[in-house]
């Protein structure tokens, strides 16, 4: 019973120095367009753990509730991690001896030193799939409560008709979106994505050679090291992506488990990553967002950024943006306290 007692409270831990932001903002071309915003986010401090959650709709025709089920993937995600966290006992492989299913929760078996890599990833997995299914009976519910109009139902293309018809639970695709989240617990940070967007971390060394993480776009700002670590999906290229809503989705969800929580972690739709000619730009205007929500003024920071988007939109992608944040104010400005160069990058596509 003390071993538990011990566990719950390393679990409670509060992460006292974060902060947590999101911002999601219509893009110009679908304010042009009368099109509703697609995107949704969301972030929060808890007393044990802390998120940021994004989730791009899809914006063809054939996607024509995707802002909802935007934001039924960003509930999906909440939902998840507040029972992952809750749970009275998690089972993270398949035996049912007790001394080997010890953990108190998914969180706590994540954290364990003694979990293998393989065991990790199978509960990391487990953790993915949960949120895939809630989302799919939030989607199914959405659509019970509100079956698809005569005009929703000409845009389903022709050959799915026909199915939806016999059974008005199938046609989720309705729905799709992508998704980027975050979450810090305790001692780690995981990372979960599936679709196109990024995810884009800062801390003060990359991951070492022994986690076998492999980012990608590495940067220096200083005694900061920005990268993405989560990895890249070949299949998501121009206006090609992966989805929730695809059949294989239980496949297509990528993740990263850091062993130390980061500096900060930012997860951004592609509204905002197709604004940049250069991928170092990008994480230049984080870095550059990092300054301004460390400073004193965290109000007018937040609605500076606020009235920026919609700009940024207008001269860039034209997008929905959306942009959740998580992010060690001490930590960072212990590492930057000698910096002078906080210049917003310019170059943005026309």
């Amino acid at each position: 019973m003390n071993d538990k007692k011990q566990k719950l409270k390393q679990l409670s831990q509060k992460l006292k120095s974060y902060g947590a932001k999101h911002f999601c903002v219509q893009g110009a071309l679908h304010i042009k367009n009368n099109l509703p915003c697609q995107d949704s986010a969301q972030s929060c401090l808890e007393e044990n753990f802390c998120l940021a959650v994004i989730a791009d709709g899809h914006g063809s025709a054939q996607y024509f509730r995707s802002d909802r089920g935007s934001r039924i993937a960003v509930e999906a995600f909440e939902n998840c991690v507040k029972e992952a966290l809750t749970n009275s006992k998690y089972y993270y492989h398949d035996s049912t001896h007790p001394k080997d299913n010890t953990a108190i929760n998914l969180i706590d078996a994540l954290s364990s030193s003694r979990i293998s890599i393989k065991k990790r990833n199978h509960a990391i997995q487990w953790f993915c799939q949960s949120i895939l299914a809630n989302w799919l009976i939030a989607v199914r519910q959405d659509m019970q409560n509100e079956p698809f109009t005569k005009e929703e139902i000409r845009k389903i293309p022709e050959k799915y008709r026909t199915l939806h018809e016999k059974d008005h639970s199938e046609y989720t695709s309705a729905y799709g979106s992508t998704l980027i989240a975050a979450l810090l617990v305790a001692d780690f940070c995981l990372l979960i994505q599936i679709g196109d967007g990024v995810c884009i971390v800062f801390d003060d060394a990359e991951p070492d050679a022994s986690s076998k993480i492999k980012p990608v776009h590495k940067y220096a700002h200083g005694n900061l090291v920005s990268f993405e670590p989560i990895p890249v999906d070949d299949k998501c290229f121009l206006n090609t992506t992966t989805s929730l809503c695809d059949a294989k989705a239980r496949e297509e969800f990528r993740s990263c488990y850091l062993k130390k929580l980061p500096v900060a972690v930012f997860v951004s739709s592609d509204g905002i990553e197709d604004c940049f000619h250069e991928r170092a730009d990008l994480h230049k205007f984080f870095h550059r967002i990092l300054f301004d929500f460390s400073d004193s003024h965290e109000a007018q920071a937040q609605a500076e950024l606020q009235a920026f988007l919609p700009r940024l939109s207008e001269k860039g992608s034209g997008d929905d943006m959306s942009l959740s944040m998580l992010y060690d104010v001490s930590k960072f400005k212990e590492l930057t306290a000698d910096v002078r160069d906080k210049q917003l990058p310019e170059a943005v596509s026309n």
